[in-house]
């Protein structure tokens, strides 16, 4: 294999997502690699103390499913596939599973704001560049 063996793909289901998963699906088919999806929830409620484990277990059994739903039954069977979900701030779980999963590359949807919004604003986008240990491909919508 080539110097790209994992690819993690962060997604929010949006249309900007689904352009860097396609681009990320044509590189990994390119260079054997293995593609990492993975679904950040940073919903207060999900982490509350009165939110059930058994209702964050069943909602995370329901990432995982729409997760995999993103790609056909042929892209699941040409790539080495893995879906995560994760509960916290995006751009920390993002770069933690990076990390924890020794991913070569990053590949994920931008909106296309200006740069100036996001020196003001912020964007998960823009941290994870900042903080990642391995390259980041942006690919805007």
């Amino acid at each position: 294999m080539g110097f790209i063996n994992r690819i993690l793909v962060p997604t929010d289901f949006s249309p900007n997502a689904d352009k860097a998963l396609q681009f990320a699906l044509k590189l990994a088919s390119d260079c054997r690699a293995s593609v990492h999806l993975l679904y950040v929830d940073d919903d207060p409620m999900l982490n509350a103390p009165t939110t059930s484990d058994e209702f964050r277990d069943k909602f995370e059994d329901r990432m995982a499913t729409t997760l995999a739903a993103q790609l056909t039954d042929e892209q699941r069977n040409a790539f080495r596939c893995e879906y995560a979900v994760a509960r916290g701030d995006a751009a920390v779980e993002i770069i933690n599973y990076a990390a924890a999963q020794s991913i070569d590359l990053i590949v994920m949807g931008v909106k296309g704001r200006s740069a100036f919004a996001d020196i003001l604003l912020g964007s998960v986008a823009n941290k994870v560049v900042h903080k990642s240990t391995c390259p980041v491909v942006s690919v805007r919508g």
